[in-house]
């Protein structure tokens, strides 16, 4: 869903879905008004190791105006969602049923990850914020047409940032890991700033990092094609193992979407302000 009212409002009206997150709710309400603070702090709640929700205050900047080279900035949800008749426009591929029998879609995760990125981004009117396809939008896209997305804007003033989840072989990887193209280039930067933003939520709940530090810097890098053939910095991430259960079970969580989308955001914003 579309909130083109600013992050802070949009994961509170996500939020109202659960009764039993209405305490923090109306501390959250509170805060949003609190007149004496440049920034703010609100309730977020994540999925501990053991399956419990905890919540704890973090910290939020407003959403100030950034200077910076940078205008563009285009988001990739891989794969395709669930269509009008209930299809995933994806399968057999991308997905996993678990063993309770219950179905993990990798595109619909990408999407409400990216859709929480995408809300944070659009309380910035001095960014040119785009999807290579939206939220709603069930359609799994060409990857030549992502990039022909990408490829429309200058790339000295464009970032490319592309959401997935990971499956693997025997269903039993789990962490975080991100990827750019082979070599050094700004898009080690921008992976370097959402790592460094990102990392604290999968160390809280215990998740791996699947870092790579052979060329000083926690990327990995890789061949993807949306990757080679963008023409700006680019990244793509991988937030998760869709077929790993602890994984699955915090990737749909909508609290750790939310604070996971945030934190992207977060990452998105620091590379910007140095560019």
């Amino acid at each position: 869903m579309d909130f083109p009212i600013g992050c802070r409002w949009a994961r509170l009206l996500y939020r109202m879905e659960s009764i039993s997150n209405l305490w923090h709710i109306i501390i959250e309400w509170i805060l949003q008004f609190n007149p004496n603070r440049q920034s703010r702090k609100r309730v977020d709640g994540t999925l501990t190791s053991e399956g419990e929700t905890t919540y704890r205050l973090i910290h939020t900047e407003q959403s100030q105006k950034v200077e910076s080279m940078i205008k563009n900035i285009v988001l990739d949800f891989g794969h395709g969602g669930i269509d009008e008749n209930g299809r995933y426009t994806t399968a057999p591929n991308k997905m996993f049923v678990h063993a309770n029998g219950e179905p993990a879609y990798e595109g619909v995760l990408n999407r409400q990850i990216g859709g929480h990125v995408y809300t944070c981004l659009r309380s910035h009117p001095e960014f040119n914020v785009v999807c290579t396809v939206k939220e709603d939008d069930p359609r799994d896209i060409a990857l030549s047409q992502r990039v022909k997305v990408a490829n429309k804007f200058d790339p000295k003033e464009t970032i490319f940032v592309s959401i997935h989840c990971n499956a693997s072989q025997y269903h039993n990887a789990s962490g975080f890991e991100l990827f750019t193209t082979k070599g050094l280039t700004k898009s080690d930067a921008l992976a370097e700033e959402i790592a460094n933003a990102v990392e604290h939520i999968y160390e809280d709940v215990g998740l791996r990092l699947r870092y790579d530090f052979s060329d000083g810097d926690k990327d990995k890098e890789a061949d993807f094609y949306v990757l080679r053939k963008t023409k700006c910095p680019a990244v793509l991430l991988e937030c998760g193992f869709f077929d790993n259960r602890k994984d699955f079970d915090l990737l749909k969580d909508p609290i750790f979407q939310g604070n996971l989308g945030s934190f992207i955001y977060t990452g998105i914003l620091n590379y910007i302000s140095k560019q």
